[in-house]
Protein backbone atom coordinates (compact mmCIF):
# COMPACT_ATOMS: atom_id res chain seq x y z
CA UNK A 1 0.00 0.00 0.00
CA UNK A 2 1.15 3.32 -1.14
CA UNK A 3 1.95 5.83 1.71
CA UNK A 4 -0.54 8.77 1.14
CA UNK A 5 1.73 11.05 3.17
CA UNK A 6 3.83 10.69 -0.12
CA UNK A 7 0.88 11.22 -1.94
CA UNK A 8 0.23 14.71 -0.49
CA UNK A 9 4.03 15.75 -0.78
CA UNK A 10 3.90 14.89 -4.35
CA UNK A 11 0.60 16.83 -5.34
CA UNK A 12 1.52 19.95 -3.42
CA UNK A 13 4.55 19.80 -5.00
CA UNK A 14 3.00 20.22 -8.49
CA UNK A 15 0.53 22.88 -6.83
CA UNK A 16 3.25 25.01 -5.78
CA UNK A 17 5.67 24.59 -9.07
CA UNK A 18 2.12 25.71 -10.90
CA UNK A 19 1.86 28.42 -8.36
CA UNK A 20 5.52 29.63 -9.22
CA UNK A 21 5.08 29.50 -13.22
CA UNK A 22 2.10 31.30 -13.02
CA UNK A 23 3.45 33.83 -10.61
CA UNK A 24 6.55 34.48 -12.78
CA UNK A 25 4.41 34.78 -16.14
CA UNK A 26 1.93 37.38 -13.84
CA UNK A 27 5.83 39.20 -12.93
CA UNK A 28 7.16 38.74 -16.50
CA UNK A 29 3.80 40.49 -17.95
CA UNK A 30 4.15 43.49 -14.99
CA UNK A 31 7.67 43.91 -15.71
CA UNK A 32 7.36 44.02 -19.44
CA UNK A 33 4.20 46.90 -19.02
CA UNK A 34 6.63 48.54 -16.68
CA UNK A 35 9.28 48.69 -18.91
CA UNK A 36 6.81 49.82 -21.95
CA UNK A 37 5.75 53.14 -19.72
CA UNK A 38 9.19 53.79 -18.69
CA UNK A 39 10.15 53.93 -22.58
CA UNK A 40 6.88 56.43 -23.31
CA UNK A 41 7.52 58.51 -21.02
CA UNK A 42 10.95 58.62 -22.08
CA UNK A 43 9.98 59.35 -25.58
CA UNK A 44 7.65 61.54 -24.38
CA UNK A 45 10.56 63.79 -22.91
CA UNK A 46 12.81 63.17 -25.92
CA UNK A 47 9.67 64.69 -27.46
CA UNK A 48 9.48 67.74 -25.45
CA UNK A 49 13.23 68.10 -25.50
CA UNK A 50 13.29 67.91 -29.16
CA UNK A 51 9.99 70.56 -29.43
CA UNK A 52 11.46 72.78 -27.07
CA UNK A 53 15.27 72.86 -29.06
CA UNK A 54 14.19 72.69 -32.60
CA UNK A 55 10.40 74.58 -32.85
CA UNK A 56 8.29 73.89 -35.54
CA UNK A 57 8.59 77.40 -36.92
CA UNK A 58 12.21 78.72 -37.77
CA UNK A 59 13.32 81.59 -37.66
CA UNK A 60 11.94 82.18 -41.95
CA UNK A 61 8.75 80.86 -40.66
CA UNK A 62 8.62 82.96 -38.06
CA UNK A 63 9.55 86.35 -40.26
CA UNK A 64 6.60 84.98 -42.66
CA UNK A 65 4.26 85.19 -39.58
CA UNK A 66 4.96 88.52 -38.69
CA UNK A 67 5.33 90.42 -42.38
CA UNK A 68 2.87 91.16 -44.46
CA UNK A 69 2.53 93.03 -48.13
CA UNK A 70 1.90 96.65 -47.86
CA UNK A 71 -1.45 97.73 -47.75
CA UNK A 72 -1.82 99.00 -51.74
CA UNK A 73 -1.75 95.13 -52.52
CA UNK A 74 -3.17 93.40 -49.37
CA UNK A 75 -6.90 92.70 -50.77
CA UNK A 76 -5.37 91.74 -54.36
CA UNK A 77 -5.54 87.94 -54.19
CA UNK A 78 -5.54 85.12 -51.62
CA UNK A 79 -2.25 84.21 -50.25
CA UNK A 80 0.14 81.77 -51.73
CA UNK A 81 0.53 79.73 -48.59
CA UNK A 82 -0.47 76.54 -47.29
CA UNK A 83 -4.13 76.63 -45.95
CA UNK A 84 -5.18 75.53 -42.76
CA UNK A 85 -7.56 72.69 -41.75
CA UNK A 86 -10.02 74.79 -41.65
CA UNK A 87 -10.69 78.27 -43.61
CA UNK A 88 -11.78 81.21 -41.29
CA UNK A 89 -14.98 81.98 -43.80
CA UNK A 90 -16.25 78.84 -42.68
CA UNK A 91 -18.77 78.62 -39.60
CA UNK A 92 -17.71 75.76 -37.72
CA UNK A 93 -19.65 75.01 -34.32
CA UNK A 94 -18.19 76.14 -30.98
CA UNK A 95 -16.54 73.03 -30.55
CA UNK A 96 -14.17 72.98 -33.09
CA UNK A 97 -10.72 73.79 -32.73
CA UNK A 98 -8.33 74.98 -34.93
CA UNK A 99 -4.54 74.56 -34.29
CA UNK A 100 -2.14 76.93 -36.19
CA UNK A 101 0.65 79.40 -36.14
CA UNK A 102 0.81 82.17 -38.67
CA UNK A 103 3.85 81.33 -40.30
CA UNK A 104 2.76 77.76 -40.83
CA UNK A 105 -0.50 79.52 -42.76
CA UNK A 106 -1.16 82.03 -45.43
CA UNK A 107 -0.01 85.18 -45.24
CA UNK A 108 -1.08 88.39 -47.16
CA UNK A 109 1.23 87.98 -49.91
CA UNK A 110 0.35 88.45 -53.27
CA UNK A 111 2.29 88.86 -56.79
CA UNK A 112 4.97 88.05 -57.82
CA UNK A 113 6.39 86.37 -54.32
CA UNK A 114 7.92 83.05 -55.13
CA UNK A 115 11.12 81.89 -56.02
CA UNK A 116 10.25 79.90 -59.09
CA UNK A 117 13.19 79.79 -62.16
CA UNK A 118 10.73 82.06 -64.07
CA UNK A 119 10.09 84.60 -61.38
CA UNK A 120 13.74 84.64 -60.90
CA UNK A 121 16.22 87.65 -61.43
CA UNK A 122 19.95 88.02 -61.87
CA UNK A 123 20.00 91.13 -60.40
CA UNK A 124 20.36 92.33 -56.83
CA UNK A 125 17.44 94.41 -55.25
CA UNK A 126 18.03 98.02 -55.49
CA UNK A 127 16.62 99.66 -52.41
CA UNK A 128 16.06 103.11 -52.17
CA UNK A 129 16.02 105.03 -48.59
CA UNK A 130 14.42 108.02 -48.39
CA UNK A 131 16.55 111.10 -47.36
CA UNK A 132 15.90 113.25 -44.16
CA UNK A 133 15.48 112.16 -40.44
CA UNK A 134 12.40 112.30 -38.89
CA UNK A 135 11.95 114.85 -35.99
CA UNK A 136 9.48 114.69 -33.46
CA UNK A 137 7.94 118.74 -33.59
CA UNK A 138 8.04 120.63 -30.19
CA UNK A 139 4.56 121.41 -28.79
CA UNK A 140 3.69 124.21 -27.00
CA UNK A 141 -0.32 123.87 -26.80
CA UNK A 142 -1.71 124.68 -23.59
CA UNK A 143 -4.26 122.17 -21.63
CA UNK A 144 -7.98 124.45 -21.71
CA UNK A 145 -9.20 122.06 -18.86
CA UNK A 146 -8.47 121.57 -15.21
CA UNK A 147 -7.64 118.61 -14.07
CA UNK A 148 -11.12 117.66 -12.38
CA UNK A 149 -12.38 118.11 -16.00
CA UNK A 150 -10.00 116.24 -17.68
CA UNK A 151 -10.16 113.49 -15.29
CA UNK A 152 -14.23 113.34 -16.04
CA UNK A 153 -13.24 113.58 -19.62
CA UNK A 154 -10.80 110.88 -19.21
CA UNK A 155 -13.64 107.94 -17.69
CA UNK A 156 -15.94 109.25 -20.61
CA UNK A 157 -13.52 108.29 -23.29
CA UNK A 158 -12.98 104.79 -21.57
CA UNK A 159 -16.90 104.54 -21.26
CA UNK A 160 -17.19 105.05 -25.05
CA UNK A 161 -14.48 103.19 -26.07
CA UNK A 162 -15.81 100.15 -23.98
CA UNK A 163 -19.60 100.58 -25.31
CA UNK A 164 -18.26 101.12 -29.02
CA UNK A 165 -16.36 97.89 -28.63
CA UNK A 166 -19.07 95.40 -27.10
CA UNK A 167 -21.38 96.71 -29.89
CA UNK A 168 -19.47 95.14 -32.35
CA UNK A 169 -20.92 91.20 -32.10
CA UNK A 170 -19.06 90.24 -34.86
CA UNK A 171 -16.17 91.18 -34.54
CA UNK A 172 -12.92 90.60 -31.73
CA UNK A 173 -11.32 93.95 -30.57
CA UNK A 174 -8.25 94.95 -28.81
CA UNK A 175 -7.31 98.17 -27.52
CA UNK A 176 -4.37 99.74 -25.69
CA UNK A 177 -3.61 103.89 -25.62
CA UNK A 178 -0.74 105.10 -23.46
CA UNK A 179 -0.16 108.99 -23.32
CA UNK A 180 3.44 109.46 -23.02
CA UNK A 181 2.82 113.21 -21.43
CA UNK A 182 -0.01 112.74 -18.73
CA UNK A 183 0.69 108.90 -18.18
CA UNK A 184 -2.86 108.44 -18.77
CA UNK A 185 -3.51 104.50 -19.82
CA UNK A 186 -6.29 101.97 -20.66
CA UNK A 187 -7.55 99.37 -22.88
CA UNK A 188 -9.77 97.10 -23.23
CA UNK A 189 -9.48 93.18 -24.20
CA UNK A 190 -5.68 94.80 -24.06
CA UNK A 191 -4.51 91.01 -22.52
CA UNK A 192 -6.26 89.23 -25.70
CA UNK A 193 -4.09 86.86 -28.12
CA UNK A 194 -4.48 88.29 -31.78
CA UNK A 195 -2.29 87.45 -34.95
CA UNK A 196 -0.45 90.98 -35.12
CA UNK A 197 0.99 90.47 -38.68
CA UNK A 198 4.22 92.51 -39.43
CA UNK A 199 3.28 94.81 -36.67
CA UNK A 200 5.42 92.51 -34.70
CA UNK A 201 8.66 93.74 -36.97
CA UNK A 202 8.71 97.21 -34.52
CA UNK A 203 9.75 95.36 -31.76
CA UNK A 204 12.52 92.86 -33.80
CA UNK A 205 13.63 96.17 -34.73
CA UNK A 206 13.61 97.47 -31.46
CA UNK A 207 16.20 94.22 -30.44
CA UNK A 208 18.16 94.69 -33.41
CA UNK A 209 18.84 98.81 -32.50
CA UNK A 210 19.42 97.70 -28.97
CA UNK A 211 22.09 95.34 -30.00
CA UNK A 212 23.69 98.21 -32.13
CA UNK A 213 23.87 100.64 -28.68
CA UNK A 214 24.90 97.62 -26.66
CA UNK A 215 27.99 96.93 -29.71
CA UNK A 216 27.03 93.39 -29.63
CA UNK A 217 25.90 94.06 -33.85
CA UNK A 218 27.99 96.49 -35.87
CA UNK A 219 26.22 99.03 -37.45
CA UNK A 220 27.93 98.80 -41.27
CA UNK A 221 27.56 95.28 -41.09
CA UNK A 222 26.23 92.72 -44.32
CA UNK A 223 24.70 90.00 -44.19
CA UNK A 224 24.10 87.68 -47.32
CA UNK A 225 20.86 87.00 -49.22
CA UNK A 226 20.50 82.96 -49.93
CA UNK A 227 17.91 81.20 -51.08
CA UNK A 228 17.70 79.44 -47.45
CA UNK A 229 15.30 82.46 -46.59
CA UNK A 230 13.02 82.12 -49.16
CA UNK A 231 9.30 81.84 -48.01
CA UNK A 232 6.14 82.30 -49.91
CA UNK A 233 5.28 85.95 -47.82
CA UNK A 234 5.66 88.96 -48.90
CA UNK A 235 9.26 90.63 -49.88
CA UNK A 236 10.82 92.31 -52.60
CA UNK A 237 13.89 90.41 -52.02
CA UNK A 238 12.38 87.10 -52.89
CA UNK A 239 13.35 85.82 -56.56
CA UNK A 240 16.29 88.59 -56.76
CA UNK A 241 19.76 87.86 -57.20
CA UNK A 242 21.24 85.32 -54.19
CA UNK A 243 24.65 85.71 -52.57
CA UNK A 244 24.25 89.59 -52.51
CA UNK A 245 25.44 91.04 -49.79
CA UNK A 246 22.72 93.70 -48.36
CA UNK A 247 24.02 96.23 -45.43
CA UNK A 248 21.90 96.28 -42.10
CA UNK A 249 20.21 99.46 -43.11
CA UNK A 250 18.97 98.21 -46.07
CA UNK A 251 17.16 95.14 -43.85
CA UNK A 252 15.67 97.67 -41.30
CA UNK A 253 13.97 99.64 -43.83
CA UNK A 254 13.10 96.61 -45.82
CA UNK A 255 11.91 95.16 -42.34
CA UNK A 256 10.08 98.06 -41.26
CA UNK A 257 8.53 100.34 -44.26
CA UNK A 258 7.89 97.60 -46.82
CA UNK A 259 7.54 94.73 -43.77
CA UNK A 260 9.58 92.34 -45.57
CA UNK A 261 9.61 88.97 -44.59
CA UNK A 262 13.04 87.79 -46.17
CA UNK A 263 14.39 91.04 -44.71
CA UNK A 264 13.13 90.05 -41.28
CA UNK A 265 14.54 86.86 -41.19
CA UNK A 266 17.58 87.86 -42.00
CA UNK A 267 17.97 90.18 -39.26
CA UNK A 268 16.49 87.44 -37.05
CA UNK A 269 18.74 85.16 -38.19
CA UNK A 270 21.54 88.07 -37.46
CA UNK A 271 20.05 88.45 -33.72
CA UNK A 272 20.30 84.49 -33.00
CA UNK A 273 16.97 83.53 -34.03
CA UNK A 274 13.38 84.22 -31.60
CA UNK A 275 14.47 82.19 -28.98
CA UNK A 276 16.82 84.16 -28.37
CA UNK A 277 15.63 87.86 -28.23
CA UNK A 278 12.66 86.26 -26.41
CA UNK A 279 13.89 87.11 -22.94
CA UNK A 280 14.49 90.31 -23.70
CA UNK A 281 10.98 90.74 -24.97
CA UNK A 282 9.63 89.74 -21.88
CA UNK A 283 11.81 92.30 -19.74
CA UNK A 284 9.37 94.86 -21.56
CA UNK A 285 6.11 93.23 -21.78
CA UNK A 286 5.14 89.92 -20.79
CA UNK A 287 1.22 89.23 -21.06
CA UNK A 288 1.55 87.13 -24.25
CA UNK A 289 4.96 84.82 -24.90
CA UNK A 290 4.92 85.74 -28.83
CA UNK A 291 6.83 81.77 -28.60
CA UNK A 292 4.13 80.01 -26.51
CA UNK A 293 0.97 78.20 -27.82
CA UNK A 294 -2.35 80.22 -26.65
CA UNK A 295 -5.80 79.39 -26.65
CA UNK A 296 -8.44 81.97 -27.23
CA UNK A 297 -11.66 81.92 -29.04
CA UNK A 298 -11.82 84.31 -31.85
CA UNK A 299 -14.09 86.50 -33.41
CA UNK A 300 -16.44 83.00 -34.43
CA UNK A 301 -16.37 82.03 -31.60
CA UNK A 302 -14.03 78.71 -32.94
CA UNK A 303 -11.32 77.89 -30.12
CA UNK A 304 -8.05 78.48 -31.51
CA UNK A 305 -4.28 77.66 -30.65
CA UNK A 306 -0.63 78.37 -31.80
CA UNK A 307 1.96 80.40 -30.95
CA UNK A 308 3.01 84.15 -32.34
CA UNK A 309 0.41 85.74 -30.89
CA UNK A 310 0.89 88.97 -28.94
CA UNK A 311 -1.74 91.83 -27.43
CA UNK A 312 -2.40 95.43 -27.42
CA UNK A 313 -1.49 95.86 -24.27
CA UNK A 314 2.54 94.12 -25.61
CA UNK A 315 2.36 96.38 -28.57
CA UNK A 316 1.51 99.48 -27.01
CA UNK A 317 4.94 98.62 -24.53
CA UNK A 318 6.81 97.83 -27.16
CA UNK A 319 5.97 100.85 -29.04
CA UNK A 320 6.57 102.82 -26.01
CA UNK A 321 9.86 101.48 -25.45
CA UNK A 322 11.04 102.73 -28.93
CA UNK A 323 9.96 106.25 -28.02
CA UNK A 324 12.02 106.43 -25.06
CA UNK A 325 14.94 104.56 -26.59
CA UNK A 326 15.07 107.48 -28.83
CA UNK A 327 14.39 110.86 -26.88
CA UNK A 328 17.43 108.67 -24.36
CA UNK A 329 19.86 108.15 -27.40
CA UNK A 330 18.58 109.87 -30.82
CA UNK A 331 21.90 109.17 -32.85
CA UNK A 332 21.43 105.15 -32.30
CA UNK A 333 18.06 104.95 -33.00
CA UNK A 334 17.35 108.05 -35.44
CA UNK A 335 16.90 105.44 -38.31
CA UNK A 336 14.27 103.19 -36.50
CA UNK A 337 12.08 106.31 -35.90
CA UNK A 338 12.66 106.97 -39.99
CA UNK A 339 11.65 103.59 -41.04
CA UNK A 340 8.33 103.81 -38.72
CA UNK A 341 7.59 107.29 -40.18
CA UNK A 342 8.05 105.64 -43.95
CA UNK A 343 6.21 102.84 -42.90
CA UNK A 344 2.35 101.96 -43.77
CA UNK A 345 1.43 105.34 -45.85
CA UNK A 346 -1.96 103.99 -45.52
CA UNK A 347 -2.64 104.02 -42.19
CA UNK A 348 -5.99 104.77 -40.99
CA UNK A 349 -4.92 106.12 -37.99
CA UNK A 350 -2.68 108.55 -39.35
CA UNK A 351 -5.53 109.66 -41.60
CA UNK A 352 -7.94 110.10 -38.53
CA UNK A 353 -5.05 112.50 -37.22
CA UNK A 354 -4.61 115.01 -40.23
CA UNK A 355 -1.61 115.59 -42.12
CA UNK A 356 -0.76 118.31 -39.69
CA UNK A 357 -0.27 115.44 -36.81
CA UNK A 358 2.69 113.58 -37.12
CA UNK A 359 1.90 109.64 -36.92
CA UNK A 360 4.18 106.93 -36.87
CA UNK A 361 2.13 103.56 -37.76
CA UNK A 362 3.18 99.90 -38.22
CA UNK A 363 0.17 98.25 -39.73
CA UNK A 364 -0.07 93.88 -40.16
CA UNK A 365 -2.81 92.36 -42.05
CA UNK A 366 -3.21 87.81 -42.03
CA UNK A 367 -6.26 87.60 -44.05
CA UNK A 368 -6.01 83.56 -42.97
CA UNK A 369 -7.29 84.64 -39.77
CA UNK A 370 -8.92 88.00 -40.78
CA UNK A 371 -6.99 89.77 -38.52
CA UNK A 372 -5.82 93.30 -38.86
CA UNK A 373 -3.47 95.41 -36.30
CA UNK A 374 -2.39 98.85 -36.46
CA UNK A 375 0.09 100.47 -34.07
CA UNK A 376 1.05 104.15 -33.49
CA UNK A 377 3.11 106.77 -32.19
CA UNK A 378 0.82 109.99 -32.30
CA UNK A 379 2.62 113.17 -32.01
CA UNK A 380 -0.48 115.34 -31.04
CA UNK A 381 -1.03 117.92 -28.21
CA UNK A 382 0.57 115.17 -26.16
CA UNK A 383 2.55 111.75 -27.56
CA UNK A 384 0.24 108.74 -27.54
CA UNK A 385 0.58 105.32 -28.44
CA UNK A 386 -2.64 103.67 -29.74
CA UNK A 387 -2.52 99.65 -30.46
CA UNK A 388 -5.93 98.49 -32.13
CA UNK A 389 -6.26 95.11 -32.60
CA UNK A 390 -9.35 93.42 -34.68
CA UNK A 391 -10.43 90.17 -36.10
CA UNK A 392 -13.53 90.95 -38.50
CA UNK A 393 -14.45 89.41 -42.16
CA UNK A 394 -13.23 92.31 -44.15
CA UNK A 395 -10.87 94.90 -44.35
CA UNK A 396 -13.27 97.75 -44.50
CA UNK A 397 -15.47 96.90 -41.63
CA UNK A 398 -11.47 96.56 -40.18
CA UNK A 399 -10.96 100.22 -41.04
CA UNK A 400 -13.92 101.85 -40.14
CA UNK A 401 -13.43 100.08 -36.59
CA UNK A 402 -9.83 101.94 -36.24
CA UNK A 403 -11.23 104.85 -37.45
CA UNK A 404 -13.76 105.20 -35.23
CA UNK A 405 -11.56 103.80 -32.50
CA UNK A 406 -8.81 106.57 -32.78
CA UNK A 407 -11.18 109.57 -33.41
CA UNK A 408 -12.75 108.89 -29.86
CA UNK A 409 -9.17 109.27 -28.61
CA UNK A 410 -8.73 112.39 -31.13
CA UNK A 411 -12.31 114.08 -29.69
CA UNK A 412 -10.63 113.53 -25.83
CA UNK A 413 -7.44 115.45 -26.66
CA UNK A 414 -8.63 118.39 -28.93
CA UNK A 415 -11.49 118.75 -26.17
CA UNK A 416 -8.47 119.10 -22.89
CA UNK A 417 -7.29 121.65 -25.25
CA UNK A 418 -10.00 123.36 -27.11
Amino acid sequence: MKNPKSKFVSNFNRAQKKRQTRNLIILSIAAFLALFVILVLYMSALKNQFDKSFPSSDVTTLASSVTTQPESHALTSESTGTSVTESPTTNPTESTTIETTPGDSTDTSSGSTGTSETQKSEAPLDVVIPEGNTLFPETEFIQKINHNERDIAFSELKKDVKQYIESQSGSRIGVYTINLSSKEEFGYNDFSPFVVGSTFNLPINLMLYDAIANSTVLPDEFITYTSDYNTDAYSLLSGTKTGVHYSLRQLTYLSMSQSDAIATSMLLNRLGGIDNLNPKLLEISKIIDFTQVQTYKDYRKIVMKGSQRSCAYDMSNFAEEVYYRYMRNPDIYQNMINDWNNSDNASVIKETFGTDTLTLSKMGINQQYDAYAEVALVIAQEPVIICILIETPNQTHADTITRDLSSLYKNYIDYCYS
